[in-house]
């Protein structure tokens, strides 16, 4: 996007909360929120005679803990009412051309709003709800309490987001650009990954005591591809070794994501945090980003040789394509693929 610039921003919120009064606690809870002291600050004013109900607001990633909440308080207080309203706001964005040949750009988001009104008393407009059973609240893997710990990917994770890239499909970087420009491409990759803020929502990275450890990159039926022009890449491979790569490029990506579908664009762990679980906290992140977008399954293609769809069948994934892969993605990038699909 460097031959761009952002432009105008249009912003158009399509949202229904539910009716509440003036002493309603409106408790907004943001990404980096800790649960703890969200519950604290909540049950102290809940506690108030004088307060019968409780809002709790999340957007885009804070949805999840939006709803962790809500269920402990439902846990804490019996015989609350619920209301419930899902929303979400539009993002239009205008990207404008820094040169003549190329076209303004328009990119649009939609970003999942939740509110979750808990009322005291009786209301027969709303509806009564039980806690969900201990162990069931909608737990997101690789929180702030887990060993293997998972957040997005910031602009500095770019040399590791890089070197895994490169180094967990060696081969099929080799094969389409040559082993001598293997390091070259890191590099390449690297300058890719920086320019890639507009997708880090949708790129996580594990870490394991604060070590860079895994990542993984998912695609949805709505998601921008953030492309280097080839021009760049050959500035680091050559000519011969950005071809080769959009080649492969071509044969690998999935540009077609239908509606209700995720894709693991890819998913890799480095070597020195393998057998630690940071594969399935991965897997078990993917699935649950999928469930947040209203998702019903996720697909990935693995090698026929790759070992990891061993660990992929064990979380669930079934083969429903098996290729052959000649005269196309074996003389692309020198593998035969399967396509495995869990049902969410």
């Amino acid at each position: 996007m460097e031959h761009y610039e952002k432009g105008e921003v249009e912003v158009m919120e399509i949202n229904e909360d539910p009716k509440m009064d003036d002493n309603t606690i409106k408790m907004r809870v943001n990404y980096g929120s800790k649960v703890g002291n969200l519950i604290s600050f909540a049950q102290k004013k809940f506690n108030n005679n004088d307060i019968n109900s409780i809002a709790w607001y999340g957007n885009d990633k804070s949805v999840s803990k939006a709803i962790t909440c809500a269920e402990i308080i439902k846990r804490t207080y019996k015989n609350l009412q619920q209301d419930t309203r899902i929303g979400y706001k539009r993002v239009i964005e205008y990207w404008e051309p820094k040169e003549k040949e190329l076209e303004r750009l328009k990119v649009t988001k939609k970003i999942p709003r939740i509110c979750i009104l808990l009322t005291k008393g009786q209301n027969t407009k709303m509806s009564k709800t039980q806690p969900l059973p201990q162990g069931n609240i909608l737990r997101v893997p690789g929180d702030e309490n887990s060993s293997v710990q998972v957040r997005n990917m910031i602009e500095s994770d770019s040399e590791f987001a890089a070197k895994m890239t490169v180094e967990s499909f060696e081969s099929k970087f080799e094969w389409a650009v040559g082993k001598r420009k293997v390091e070259s491409l890191k590099k390449a990759e690297e300058d890719h990954h920086r320019k890639m803020s507009d997708i880090y929502h949708e790129i996580y990275v594990a870490t394991v005591d604060g070590r860079l450890a895994g990542m993984l990159k998912l695609k949805f039926s709505n998601s921008v591809d953030v492309e280097m022009p080839i021009c760049d890449y050959s500035r680091y491979i050559g000519c011969c070794g950005a071809i080769g790569l959009c080649c492969m490029g071509c044969v690998l990506s999935e540009s077609s994501i239908p509606k209700g579908t995720a894709y693991i664009d890819h998913i890799c762990v480095d070597g020195s945090f393998r057998g630690k679980g940071v594969g399935t906290v991965l897997l078990e992140r993917a699935d649950y980003e999928a469930r947040l977008r209203g998702c019903y399954r996720i697909q990935l293609y693995v090698a026929q040789s790759n070992r990891a769809k061993n660990l992929y069948q064990r979380h669930g994934y079934r083969i429903i394509e098996d290729e052959d892969g000649c005269l196309i993605t074996w003389c692309a990038v020198g593998i035969r693929v399967k396509l495995l699909i869990p049902f969410l």
